[in-house]
C-alpha cells in the first residue's frame, strides 16, 4: 500500500476495491471520528470539571478542619496529685478492704468520667507530668471538684437507696 493509495474500509466504498480498480474509479472515503459527548459536552471537559469540583470540595473540607483546630485547647491534669490526695484521704478512713476497693473503684471511675468530660468539651488533656515548660493551663482543681461532685452524687444516691 502506498502513501497515495486511499484507505480501504469494508462497507465504505461504492465498489469493491477490485471492481473500482478495473473501472479506473478511485473512491475516497473521509471518515472522521466524532469526539464522545454527554449532554453536548466532550467527555474530557466533563471529567476536568468534575476534578475541579472535587478539589474545591476537598479544599473547603480542609479549611473547615483547620479552623476547627484553631479553637481547640490543650490543658493538663495532674493525675499523680489527684491520686496522692485520694490515697492520703483514704488512709485516714478506717474500713474493710471491700469498702476501700469499692471507694477506689468509684474514685477511678469518677476520675475517668471527669477527664472524658473535658475531652468531650473539645479539650486535649495531657498529664501534667508529661508537659515540659508549664505552658499548658493546669485544670487539676476543676477536675478535682468535678470528681468530688460525682462522688457526693453517688453517696447521696446510695444513702437514699439504702433507706
Amino acid at each position: 500500500m502506498s502513501a497515495t493509495e486511499p484507505l480501504y474500509l469494508p462497507g465504505f466504498e461504492a465498489l469493491p476495491r477490485e471492481e473500482a480498480d478495473a473501472v479506473g474509479e478511485t473512491t475516497t472515503v473521509s471518515a472522521t471520528i466524532a469526539p464522545r459527548t454527554f449532554a453536548g459536552l466532550p467527555l474530557s471537559t466533563i471529567v476536568l470539571g468534575g476534578l475541579i469540583l472535587l478539589l474545591a470540595l476537598l479544599s473547603a473540607w480542609q479549611t473547615r478542619e483547620i479552623l476547627a483546630l484553631r479553637s481547640h485547647r490543650i490543658v493538663s491534669v495532674s493525675l499523680s496529685s489527684l491520686l496522692h490526695d485520694y490515697i492520703a484521704a483514704e488512709s485516714h478512713n478506717a474500713g474493710s478492704p471491700e469498702i476501700t476497693a469499692l471507694r477506689t473503684k468509684l474514685y477511678v471511675g469518677a476520675t475517668q468520667a471527669a477527664v472524658r468530660g473535658l475531652s468531650e468539651q473539645g479539650y486535649t488533656v495531657l498529664v501534667t507530668e508529661a508537659v515540659a515548660g508549664g505552658s499548658v493551663p493546669d485544670v487539676t482543681p476543676a477536675v478535682k471538684a468535678d470528681i468530688e461532685a460525682k462522688l457526693k452524687a453517688v453517696q447521696v444516691a446510695s444513702a437514699m437507696g439504702g433507706k
